[in-house]
């Protein structure tokens, strides 16, 4: 279990204690209890909230709270000390060896470290991208795309059940303004020259109206709209939709369900969902005042049909029906939104662009609405948008306002594996392991016992405390994490019996126990330490190498003691003073994709 959870039940556990004692009445709700990092690390390794929780309920003030709780905390493992802060936070410090035992096990654990059961049994909906099939993404999409696959990971880790969904608009206006564009490129595939793209005159049609026309020929060429109009369409949105699976593709992120606006209008779900409003008194025909603080050039007073959004805390009642009769993208939300309600999930999750902002509200109107649960909980995630607008629609200069993404993140992926392999090379050559024995193209043989750190340093740097290299088992994880470059945690400065601390200013005659692991000793007591003075000070390092006219002292290898590989870590890009290099060692886990499918729950309404 992740060490803060273990606490939490640590205290969960202390709190029940004290009520079977009668020292708290039973009835206690702990839910609201956390044990968490502190904010300032000078105040301990984990804080809790307990008695600020406990305080209402068991009537008493917070820090009488904390003392009753005092004594118990004390008492639990791996604990050295505990205060009580301000009104009554609970701060507690952790003994080194807590630190050192967890690192072993998040080794030991791998990817599944930190996994958590609390959203065991819970499902959790989150859509995001959407991207409107007009176009490739732009970087602005790709930002959402991000965040929105992020979030999903993290319930998932949280041990929810989660449904990663895209939401296709295809049955609006725009997708017909798209029809419209490829049209158009299709007749200039024909030979037909230059034609009017209207909003869509980006040069990532013009493969989509030649491969309509590869496909179909002339048969588009000399019909009426109303035949080429749908068909046209319906191409153009599939020829959208695999540029934006291959954005997403790109970017590793995979949805596990694309929903269409067009099935749930074709499938009378936007009905559906307003007779139900309709029968709860909710929609109405009415004539709605001008937008407030700006004029629009079309706005008329006309009847509409209208949903009573501000009975849910709105700032205005909405439209459901545009002019020409057909159902707003709102309706269309509505009726989405009940759909994924009635799949059964607990908590749906809407990742937005900033141009979405205004449109919360409307929607929770809408889903409190439909759904009539308490219990109900809608999280909405605006990103906060950079200046300037996100569009893939022409300028007022006729040119499209933000790059695709496909213009900028390809180049980046390029540029930064060039990058990588440019500073894995110059690492390569600069860093070396400072341990007896090890010359160029060697395997790293010297022991190293399951739980061993050793120390990789960059001789060029000025920072001595190194890298941390904590050794485990291969079966259960790669052989080697780096866990800190040059900054020890200040629960790292001493590490305990069976294991290696090296900080600046360390003593040149380490001491070690009886009984402590002979890979501990095996690179200081054959050579020792070697010192390096500078301006600065003395630099430290790990089993240097004798003179070169030295007889070389070969360390015994304990049979048991499994062969391992050091990874190299450095600190600094500075050219190194020598040119050993080290053998590398490369290992990564499996990664383990878990999706899930939305099971179809019965109607609430």
């Amino acid at each position: 279990m992740e060490l803060f959870s273990t606490f939490r039940q640590n205290i969960l556990s202390l709190i029940e204690n004290l009520q079977a004692e009668e020292v708290f009445q039973p009835g206690i709700v702990t839910d609201k209890i956390t044990a968490e990092p502190p904010r300032d690390y000078s105040h301990g390794d984990i804080s809790t909230n307990a008695a600020m929780v406990l305080s209402k309920q068991v009537k008493m003030a917070p820090r009488a709270v904390a003392e009753k709780l005092l004594e118990g905390l004390k008492a639990l493992p791996g604990v050295s000390e505990v205060s009580i802060a301000g009104p009554g936070f609970i701060n507690l410090f952790l003994h080194k060896d807590v630190w050192v035992q967890h690192l072993k096990e998040i080794l030991k654990s791998g990817p599944s470290y930190g996994d958590l059961t609390v959203g065991q049994g819970k499902k959790v909906n989150v859509e995001y991208v959407s991207v409107n099939p007009t176009g490739p993404m732009h970087v602005g999409h790709s930002r959402g795309a991000i965040v929105g696959d992020i979030q999903a990971a993290l319930f998932q880790k949280a041990g929810y059940e989660v449904v990663r969904e895209y939401y296709i608009n295809d049955a609006g206006s725009q997708t017909e303004a798209l029809a419209r564009a490829v049209y158009g490129r299709y007749l200039e595939a024909l030979g037909r020259g230059s034609q009017e793209m209207g909003e869509y005159p980006g040069e990532y049609l013009i493969p989509v109206g030649k491969e309509l026309f590869d496909r179909d020929g002339d048969k588009w060429a000399d019909v009426e709209k109303s035949v080429w109009m749908e068909p046209v369409r319906l191409f153009s949105i599939d020829a959208m939709m695999d540029l934006i699976r291959s954005d997403l593709e790109d970017l590793g992120i995979h949805h596990d369900i694309f929903s269409s606006e067009k099935a749930l209008v074709e499938n009378g779900k936007v009905e559906e969902a307003l007779d139900f409003l309709t029968s709860e008194g909710l929609i109405y025909e009415g004539v709605l005042e001008p937008p407030k603080g700006k004029q629009v050039e079309d706005w008329e007073p006309r009847p509409q049909t209208l949903f009573r959004s501000t009975q849910f805390g709105d700032d205005v009642d909405r439209a459901l029906k545009k002019s020409d009769g057909k159902w707003t993208y709102f309706a269309s939300d509505i009726a989405y939104h009940l759909d994924k309600y009635r799949r059964g999930f607990e908590f749906l999750i809407d990742v937005w662009g900033a141009d979405h902002g205004g449109y919360i509200k409307r929607l929770d109107s809408a889903v409190q609405a439909v759904t009539q649960e308490d219990i109900y909980r809608e999280d909405t995630l605006v990103l906060k948008a950079p200046p300037g607008p996100f569009s893939i629609r022409p300028s007022d200069y006729g040119q499209p306002v933000v790059p695709h993404q496909d213009k900028v993140l390809y180049d980046q992926f390029d540029q930064a594996q060039e990058d990588l392999a440019s500073t894995t090379l110059k690492k390569s050559e600069e860093s070396q392991v400072m341990r007896d024995g090890f010359e160029d193209g060697d395997e790293a043989s010297v022991p190293q016992d399951e739980g061993d750190i050793v120390m990789v340093e960059d001789e060029a740097s000025d920072d001595v405390s190194g890298s941390l290299v904590l050794f485990s088992s291969e079966e259960t994880c790669p052989p080697e994490t780096i866990v800190e470059d040059g900054k020890l945690p200040k629960v790292m400065g001493d590490l305990g019996k069976g294991m290696r601390s090296f900080k600046k200013g360390m003593s040149d005659d380490m001491d070690y126990e009886e009984g402590e692991p002979e890979s501990a000793k095996v690179i200081e007591e054959e050579k020792g330490l070697s010192k390096k003075t500078s301006a600065t000070g003395t630099k430290k390092k790990m089993a240097t190498k004798k003179a070169s006219t030295s007889k070389k002292t070969t360390a015994t290898k304990k049979s048991s003691s499994p062969k391992k590989t050091v990874k190299k870590a450095s600190a600094t890009t500075a050219k190194a003073k020598t040119s050993k290099k080290t053998a590398t060692k490369k290992a990564a886990p499996k990664k383990a994709t878990t999706k899930s499918s939305a099971s179809k729950a019965p109607s609430k309404t």
